[in-house]
């Protein structure tokens, strides 16, 4: 558990550069990345590459959460998320966890790691609101993300 908030911390100190409330936040908006199981390297970089082939600048992403429970930063919380249609984008901080929620569930181990992360970030930004990016969790996408298997595991954190 120490770790994970030794990490935790890390990981905001990159990914909040200048004035931590320069965007309102009100939401915590919950993805799976559907990197099949037997990719086991899914950070910023490949996130950065896969997103520029749809036309992104960078990861859309402010956060993934891999299979081991380790988080990464990916963009940076000044700038305006590229991970959920609509508003969502401004008032929102895009996590993803690395897997296919079609075949698979997050890991004790990123589940704890989410909700430490979760954690930190109402310390800088108040409660924010868990919803997922599909219609059917609250968000605004068109899309099965996150599966009802990611979603059970984070909805009541």
């Amino acid at each position: 558990m120490r770790s994970i908030l030794i990490a935790v911390v890390l990981v905001l100190g990159f990914c909040v550069q200048g004035e931590a409330r320069s965007l309102e936040k009100q939401y915590i908006v919950v993805h799976h990345t559907a990197t099949p199981p037997h990719i086991k390297r899914f950070e910023k970089a490949e996130c950065d590459a896969a997103h520029r082939q749809v036309g992104y600048d960078e990861c859309g992403y402010n956060f993934l959460v891999d299979r081991e429970g380790v988080v990464h930063p990916a963009r940076s919380l000044d700038k305006p998320g590229a991970h959920s249609q609509g508003i969502h984008n401004y008032d929102g901080i895009g996590i993803s966890f690395v897997l296919d929620g079609r075949v698979e569930e997050p890991s004790d181990f990123a589940i704890e790691a989410f909700r430490s992360l979760s954690n930190q970030l109402r310390g800088l930004y108040g409660n924010l609101k868990i919803i997922g990016h599909g219609k059917q969790y609250g968000g605004t996408g068109n899309t099965l993300c996150p599966t009802d298997a990611v979603w059970e595991r984070v909805k009541s954190l």
